[in-house]
């Protein structure tokens, strides 16, 4: 497989497995938390917290096995794909116009550098610590 097809499958499973991991932790906050689930300002910052870290140690991971460039290239589409895919879940969800432009505009960008920002941080740390080549 040449390059540019090992960076994007390796951007869908990151981002696949950051959104099935995001949605496991949901499912488990909710059912052992009271209230109302849509408000829960701590379980939000809980699973975004959460969502920092996956990416974090896994780009620790990755940038002992990639380049920067590749790292950085796989990072941010994963943390773009994690962005869009809320986007279209608040379509799905029946959000309305504003909402989604909203989700759009703010919440896609601001998904994409916190999942990239730690995972090639820690990639870059971990590449220039160890010395290891590259693969």
């Amino acid at each position: 497989m040449n390059r540019p097809a090992h960076v994007v499958l390796d951007l869908a499973v990151r981002g696949g497995a950051l959104l099935t991991g995001e949605w496991a932790f949901t499912r488990v906050w909710d059912a052992t938390t009271a209230g109302p689930h849509e408000t829960d300002i701590g379980g939000g910052l809980v699973g975004l917290g959460l969502l920092a870290l996956a990416a974090l140690v896994w780009g620790a991971l990755d940038g002992r096995h990639h380049d920067v460039g590749r790292l950085a290239a796989t990072w941010v589409g994963a943390g773009l794909l994690v962005g869009a895919f809320v986007a279209v879940l608040l379509v799905v969800r029946g959000g309305d116009r504003g909402e989604v432009l909203l989700a759009v505009a703010l919440l896609v960008p601001f998904l994409a550098v916190l999942v990239a920002a730690p995972a090639v941080l820690a990639g870059v740390l971990s590449r220039t610590l160890l010395h290891r080549p590259v693969a």
